[in-house]
């Protein structure tokens, strides 16, 4: 009986050291994302995109011994970090149309001198 508690007091102990997700970490990263989402560079992105892939793959490994609560504040966090990705996307194009477009302006004027 002795050695089934020590076996189970060993078991328990190892799987408590196991490498688990970090929330509080992702928290910071979506958190600072928000504050910082028109100022940050694609360095910075880069990054934070290595950062975030790190703690997902921790998470893959992990998920099935989390509560349900940790796995829904995972996927709500990871929701709005992809909906910053989605927006700096947006933001991106934006730039990208009005660059093409005073290409245009001065490509047409050239055209007609």
């Amino acid at each position: 009986m002795k050695i089934i508690l020590l076996l189970s007091v060993i078991i328990f102990g190892t799987l408590g050291c196991l490498p688990q997700p970090e929330p509080e970490k992702l928290q910071q990263i979506v958190t600072e994302i928000e504050t910082k989402n028109t100022n940050m560079t694609d360095l910075d992105w880069a990054k934070y995109e290595a950062d975030i892939a790190t703690l997902s793959a921790e998470y893959e490994k992990n998920k099935e011994t989390l509560s349900p609560e940790q796995r829904q504040e995972w996927n709500k966090l990871m929701g709005k970090y992809k909906a910053q990705q989605i927006k700096r996307g947006m933001d991106k194009l934006k730039l990208e149309m009005k660059d093409l477009g005073e290409q245009a302006e001065s490509f047409i004027e050239e055209l007609t001198k």
